[in-house]
């Protein structure tokens, strides 16, 4: 029925998107193991009837978006919150929608008792972008969520959003919800997730350089399980001819060996150089899954070193002493003019690396969370050669203590690990040790880093 050319719009372009995903691309979202992934908000207690209640409206999300769309507006904005985590859990496979989140956002000049973007700080979107809910049309969602819009739009949103009269009367002239939001801001949200997006999600990075330019009172941001920093990250095996050159130049900015093999994370660092000038105020960072790339997180911290010791190799253990990043050798008097051309011909190799900042934009950075997702639960004999004995000995301590107490939901843990698996975690786990001490290094009497490894360590 809902193909019929006498179906309602919204229900014909619902089977239209739902016609798009094969069986192939209908694979299970990658969802948060718990609703607490990200703080800010109190989670209902497990069993209660608010918890019961969110998650069976979850669960029957598509009914829900659908049929009472004109009373999701009116819920108290701490319940959106928590709404929106169980929606990132227990929501439909294909997520949720842009009209979905206009619709909870709608305001008292648009739906009586609405109550709009008023006193919302916690955007968790955690699983729901790249399918239904794209970056490119939140960024745009969230710049201008006050934009008018124009009559002649308005009727493009038929496709979207059911459109609804409210009427006193049978005989009374309806008014017509506005998708805009007039008086809406997100510009007071201090945590927001965009972990776990689909993997195919193009422009991620770019569409989250836009977004977080908008979000300047950012204190808490998710970023886990996201693909290395890069611009083109389609390109990264493509390459150009042009002539005059000796053989093909790299077309993207990453590389297929960049960080395997030629340890260059130059176009991650400066991503997050751009990322941080955005986040002044970011306060917590999760990069759970992200291991490939914790590197860039200190990658021009290392890379300063290594010039002023005059290393060639970049990796960050191998560095010498840190000075200043802001400080350049003064030029002798008589060669001044040489100097400064000297700087502006040859800028890149003259300057400092370009990477995130830890004693500036992000200086009140306090915990970064650089979990692996997983613990190994299989310590044999074997296993405990395979990696530094006392991060072996602190996650055998961990497993003990959480046998007696309760296993933690927040990290899998997996069985039948072979030896040299443990062995490359705890290689792992010792890298995010590594960043936090080169982290805390620069920060001479600043703010101390802590680390969470998603299992307690010592």
């Amino acid at each position: 029925m809902e193909r019929s050319q006498h179906a309602p719009a919204y229900a014909r372009a619902r089977a239209r998107k739902r016609a798009r995903y094969s069986a192939a691309q209908l694979e299970a979202r990658l969802r948060p193991p718990d609703v607490d992934h990200l703080p800010g908000v109190d989670i209902p207690e497990k069993g209660s009837l608010v918890d019961q209640a969110f998650k069976a409206m979850a669960l029957e999300w598509e009914f829900v978006s659908e049929y009472e769309q004109l009373n999701l507006a009116t819920i108290p904005a701490r319940l959106k919150s928590v709404l929106l985590s169980y929606l990132a859990v227990y929501g439909p496979e294909t997520g949720i929608t842009l009209g979905n989140l206009r619709s909870l956002f709608y305001t008292e000049e648009q739906i009586p008792g609405g109550t709009g973007t008023q006193d919302f700080k916690r955007l968790d979107l955690a699983s729901l972008i790249g399918r239904d809910l794209n970056l490119t049309s939140l960024e745009r969602y969230t710049a201008s969520p006050g934009r008018p819009i124009s009559s002649a739009n308005r009727r493009n949103y038929a496709t979207e959003i059911q459109r609804t009269e409210l009427l006193e009367s049978w005989d009374q002239e309806g008014s017509e919800i506005s998708p805009s939001l007039n008086s809406n801001s997100f510009s007071a949200i201090t945590h927001l997730s965009l972990a776990r997006p689909d993997p195919n999600s193009l422009s991620l990075w770019s569409s989250l350089i836009s977004i977080t330019s908008h979000l300047p009172t950012l204190t808490h941001l998710s970023l886990a399980y996201w693909p290395a920093p890069s611009l083109t990250p389609n390109s990264n095996t493509a390459s150009v001819h042009a002539k005059g050159l000796p053989g093909p130049v790299q077309l993207s900015g990453t590389g297929f060996y960049s960080h395997t093999l030629d340890d260059d994370y130059s176009e991650a660092s400066n991503i997050l150089r751009r990322l941080s000038l955005n986040t002044i105020c970011l306060e917590w960072l999760d990069l759970e899954g992200c291991s490939d790339w914790w590197p860039a997180l200190i990658w021009a911290i290392g890379k300063v070193r290594n010039q002023r010791s005059g290393v060639q190799s970049i990796e960050p253990r191998r560095a010498g002493r840190e000075e200043p990043i802001q400080q350049r050798r003064a030029a002798q008097p008589s060669d001044e003019n040489n100097a400064r051309r000297s700087e502006g011909a040859n800028e890149w190799s003259s300057q400092a690396p370009l990477g995130p900042d830890w004693t500036g934009p992000w200086r009140f950075v306090r915990c970064i969370r650089l979990s692996q997702g997983w613990v190994p639960t299989d310590l044999t004999q074997g296993a405990l050669r395979g990696g530094p004995s006392w991060i072996i000995r602190s996650l055998q301590d961990y497993l003990d203590r959480s046998k007696d107490s309760g296993r933690d939901t927040s990290v899998e843990w997996v069985e039948d690990v072979s030896s040299h698996e443990i062995s490359e975690w705890a290689q792992v786990e010792r890298r995010a040790r590594t960043i936090k001490t080169m982290i805390q290094r620069t920060r001479t009497g600043g703010n101390v880093i802590e680390v969470d490894h998603g299992w307690t360590i010592s």
